[in-house]
């Protein structure tokens, strides 16, 4: 059977090729599937699509105990460490304004997703990032005393 077959019933929310509650194991699978083939901006994406779902749903049948997990909660990313600008500022020892500055530069990496509490990164991307461009300085302050960490 095709993964396209795979679709929802309306009003129901069963699907269409195997009768089970949408969305059914072969549709989970796939988009994990491409999802670990797209990369983690996927990821966002797929839980993005999967919220409209769940009110499309949940506007249909009403209002339903189980449909964050049947929806929602399978899709978060496992294993995934974030970072905002507060992260950035206590993992580097930098200011808040250098950190606006440092993440809003072009080289930058793009933040995962813009959030009300502001924007999120993969922290794997953001070490990689300061790993690349880190400030070459002298190990030393002028007086000679040893600086504790590197700025970025």
């Amino acid at each position: 059977m095709d993964v396209e077959e795979h679709e929802p019933t309306r009003p129901t929310w069963n699907c269409r090729a195997c009768g089970k509650d949408w969305p059914c194991v072969p549709v989970r699978e796939a988009l994990v599937r491409k999802v670990g083939a797209e990369g983690i901006e996927s990821q966002f994406q797929l839980c993005i699509v999967m919220w409209s779902h769940l009110q499309e749903f949940v506007l249909d049948v009403g209002p339903d105990p189980e449909a964050f997990e049947r929806f929602i909660d399978w899709t978060r990313p496992t294993g995934i460490r974030m970072m905002g600008t507060a992260e950035i500022t206590r993992r580097h020892g930098v200011s808040r304004q250098r950190a606006h500055q440092i993440t809003n530069l072009p080289t930058f990496p793009k933040p995962l997703s813009s959030l009300q509490l502001g924007r999120i990164w993969a922290a794997r991307d953001v070490e990689a990032w300061v790993a690349e461009h880190r400030r070459k300085t002298s190990s030393t302050d002028s007086r000679g005393h040893p600086l504790s960490q590197p700025g970025v």
